[in-house]
């Protein structure tokens, strides 16, 4: 579960959940049948929102018309958004940017997905790619339960949600897949330092298919973003970075195959060839003059590669990039 940053970080904020009456209704769009729940009928007038806490998550959930977001309750920031009313478009900006992938390897069989958040990448995956299985590792039930109480979420015979760490998953199931995305991320809007480091690529390389891609959210702006870059270009032969628009968003793009190009790749990709429904809510030709080489990427000199014994991310989170 990964996230936009908005706002400042670091202001935490003590909340109390409050209980809530849901009923369900059933919304009937253009070619599809949603369940939307209907939302919180809270006791007093006040903004239609409410906290959910676990040991990995402290969540804000908020409904502003159709739209349902989870925000950090520690700085604002948002985490996912769910438009109840159109549910595969992807409202904030870095969840469409994470179908990068679909430039390397357009015709996916498996992907894992390490993050769940509201759900915003399953829903367009699953439309797009409807024969195509999605696995989704999210290590927070609370998480899953919220997004199927607040903004409907389902599994579907294509798609399932483990619940479990995304790394031990790979770890322990040997199956291969074409893409592989990472967009996880707990308290105060931490990245598990576990799922950051040279080992942890390793593994992710090795259950990549042949033409496989790992995608991964990251955010620009910090030491351990320059550390970011410097391990993944330390991991894989080829990796290239998707500056998200009016973001600081940025989509790592790795692949472990050597004999083509992979700017040239995605550059020459042809978008058309898509499945509609994804390139309706992916602004592809606006994302591909975005991406920069590895190489092309400064680093500072003193950049440390991060690994199983050397990843202390809340710290170098905190430090300027430059």
């Amino acid at each position: 579960m990964g996230l936009t940053r908005m706002t400042p970080r670091r202001s935490a904020r003590s909340g109390a959940a409050i209980s809530a009456v849901l009923a369900v209704v059933v919304l009937t769009l253009p070619d599809t049948v949603v369940a939307e729940t209907d939302w919180l009928r809270f006791p007093k007038r006040e903004a239609k929102e409410t906290v959910r806490e676990s040991v990995y998550n402290y969540l804000i959930i908020s409904r502003d018309g159709p739209v349902v977001r989870f925000r950090r309750l520690e700085n604002g920031a948002t985490v996912s958004a769910i438009d109840l009313s159109h549910p595969t478009r992807q409202v904030v900006p870095y969840t469409a940017a994470l179908f990068a992938a679909a430039l390397v390897k357009p015709d996916p069989r498996g992907v894992l997905n390490i993050g769940l958040g509201a759900g915003a990448f399953d829903r367009l995956f699953v439309a797009g790619f409807p024969e195509a299985r999605l696995t989704t590792v999210e290590i927070d039930q609370m998480i899953l339960e919220a997004a199927k109480t607040f903004t409907a979420f389902q599994e579907t015979e294509h798609s399932s949600v483990a619940i479990g760490d995304g790394r031990r998953y790979l770890q322990r199931h040997g199956e291969s897949w074409d893409w592989v995305v990472l967009d996880a991320y707990v308290r105060n809007s931490q990245v598990p330092a576990h799922l950051t480091t040279m080992e942890f690529y390793k593994v992710v390389a090795d259950r990549l298919s042949e033409r496989g891609v790992f995608v991964v959210n990251l955010h620009s702006g910090s030491a351990l973003f320059q550390s970011n870059v410097k391990t993944l270009a330390a991991a894989f032969p080829q990796v290239v970075f998707l500056q998200v628009p009016d973001s600081g968003n940025v989509i790592g793009v790795a692949v472990k195959f050597r004999d083509r190009d992979l700017m040239q790749l995605i550059t020459s990709a042809t978008i058309a060839e898509l499945p509609a429904t994804v390139t309706s809510e992916v602004d592809f030709a606006a994302l591909k003059p975005n991406f920069r080489r590895a190489g092309d990427m400064p680093l500072r000199r003193n950049t440390r590669l991060l690994t199983d014994d050397f990843a202390p991310v809340e710290f170098l989170d905190l430090q300027p990039e430059r």
